[in-house]
């Protein structure tokens, strides 16, 4: 990923501009919003980068969410604030007999192999899939109770994929992840969609 400049435009996962870059440091980029960049300032998380293409940057967050994060607010201190910043800020749609959202009692423990179909469907659309290796594999489009479809590749290249249920080793519901059990290789081998 090329270094972030000032004047760079930042675009949500759905493509829509959400505003340019003021700033950038290693932790976050200050980008203005508004028209003619004259709105309230947001203090974008570098791990929010989905990839840059020329002089775009990419988030892994849809622009309709970006209001709704905790990004108003210039994070102080070092990197590991900056990440907490990002971190359990996107709003969840709890299922049914589910506890508030940040509480982790809807991901299995640390080495369960089988999640419920509920769990799965709430994943929202636009959470990266990080696969055994720790890269990231792709954004999240849709839930099913068979999985997760999954958004690869850049611009005309992109595809959907499914990520089989039983491929999906937790969800990480403070943190917005999916990680999966699986290496990028067999990732490479998911069913389009």
């Amino acid at each position: 990923m090329r270094n972030i400049e000032p004047g760079f435009h930042v675009f949500g996962s759905d493509g829509v501009e959400i505003g340019t870059v003021a700033n950038c440091s290693r932790e976050f980029c200050e980008v203005n919003t508004g028209v003619l960049g004259l709105g309230q300032p947001i203090y974008v998380p570098m791990d929010a980068v989905r990839q840059t293409e020329g002089n775009n940057v990419y988030l892994n967050v849809a622009s309709e969410h970006v209001g709704e994060l905790n990004w108003s607010e210039r994070p102080t201190g070092g990197s590991e604030s900056c990440a907490t910043t990002y971190a359990g800020t996107m709003p969840t749609q709890p299922s049914e007999g589910a506890t508030a959202t940040g509480e982790a009692t809807a991901s299995p423990a640390p080495g369960a192999s089988e999640l419920t179909p509920a769990t799965i469907m709430s994943v929202g659309r636009g959470w990266p899939v990080i696969c055994s290796e720790g890269k990231h594999v792709g954004n999240v489009v849709a839930s099913r109770p068979d999985g997760l479809v999954m958004e690869r590749g850049w611009f005309i290249f992109r595809h959907e994929v499914l990520a089989p249920a039983r491929t999906i080793e937790r969800i990480d519901d403070v943190g917005h992840r999916v990680y999966l059990g699986v290496d990028c290789a067999a990732v490479n081998r998911f069913q389009s969609v």
